[in-house]
């Protein structure tokens, strides 16, 4: 099967093909972060680079964040759109799983990785973060703990657990700020950014079980309400 994958909740968004176990992919630039004007250019391009055509597409996978607003907005809406005009299944994982996945294939190849825990960070603004905690068995599979949570990151770093890894693009703007403890460590930075290769890869992973899902009912994830939403609601604007 032929999948089709993007990841669009950082600004730096990719795509990619996964043909087998191949995997055709694009640095996907954005001048001018203007996303949203390049994003089906590039899947164009990346089809044809692949020497393949639209209906040759057997799934699209998407990452549903939380993340950045409008790229979340218009990767969801451009994975659904595919998905019906392709009539083709959709799957959807969220942007901490494949944070937590990018992780543990690098942890899972080190000597004595044992059972480790691993906390996926975006940035939430505000100085938050969006976090959420992941436990890695030795064969390399990946559990949600728990629900994310929008958490301050030193107190979140301060309380977790010896053997913990923490890997996000909420460490781009942090790394430098935070004091960890001697058993809590950062992955390198090349992990630290969602990637569509990852959401490929871990919409094919048999545990993690990740079923279609009926592209009219997908929505984006994004964690909390825009400022101006929660301006709106506590009656600061008109």
């Amino acid at each position: 099967m032929i999948q089709l994958a993007l990841e669009t909740s950082i600004r730096d968004f990719s795509i990619c093909l996964q043909i087998d176990q191949l995997i055709f992919k694009n640095p996907c630039e954005t001048p001018d972060g203007r996303a949203s004007a390049s994003l089906l250019p590039q899947i164009d391009a990346l089809l044809q680079q692949a020497n393949l055509r639209p209906a040759d597409v057997g799934a699209v996978s998407i990452s549903l964040g939380p993340g950045s607003f409008t790229g979340l907005r218009m990767g969801v809406a451009t994975a659904k759109t595919l998905a019906w005009a392709l009539n083709c299944p959709i799957y959807a994982v969220s942007s901490h799983a494949v944070i937590a996945w990018q992780a543990a294939k690098k942890l899972a190849n080190e000597e004595a990785c044992g059972i480790r825990q691993i906390a996926a960070v975006i940035d939430a603004q505000r100085g938050q973060w969006f976090s959420q905690l992941f436990t890695l068995d030795k064969r390399g599979n990946i559990t949600p703990e728990r629900p994310f949570l929008i958490v301050e990151p030193q107190a979140f770093l301060s309380e977790l657990k010896d053997s913990t890894w923490v890997s996000g693009p909420g460490l781009h703007r942090w790394q430098q700020k935070l004091q960890l403890k001697p058993a809590i460590q950062f992955t390198e930075p090349g992990l630290w950014n969602p990637s569509a290769t990852a959401v490929a890869e871990l919409v094919g992973q048999a545990n993690y079980n990740t079923p279609p899902v009926d592209p009219m009912e997908l929505v984006p994830v994004y964690g909390r309400k825009s400022a101006a939403e929660e301006k709106l609601l506590a009656g600061e604007l008109k």
